[in-house]
């Protein structure tokens, strides 16, 4: 999953400042209750911190349930960059 998060653009504090900063839970819970996430989809200027990203990683044995979906949209969402 990682190569997948190493695609997206990198920015500074000023700049996440205008995002709306996505917590590691949110993110799961998105791809739990798959009806969210076509409105996770269209939310505008989304963003995970280095630190959530790290966290997904590590948890990722763990959420081999959601692992392919995760994926997925991680890919997807690289393309539209």
């Amino acid at each position: 999953m990682k190569e997948l998060f190493d695609k997206f653009e990198r920015i500074g504090i000023k700049e996440a400042n205008k995002l709306k900063l996505i917590d590691t839970c949110f993110f799961i819970s998105v791809f739990e209750h798959h009806e969210n996430i076509k409105k996770f989809r269209k939310l505008k200027n989304k963003a995970i911190t280095s630190f959530n990203v790290l966290e997904l990683i590590k948890a990722e044995r763990k959420l081999s349930h959601l692992k392919h979906g995760i994926r997925r949209f991680l890919e997807k969402m690289s393309l539209m960059n």
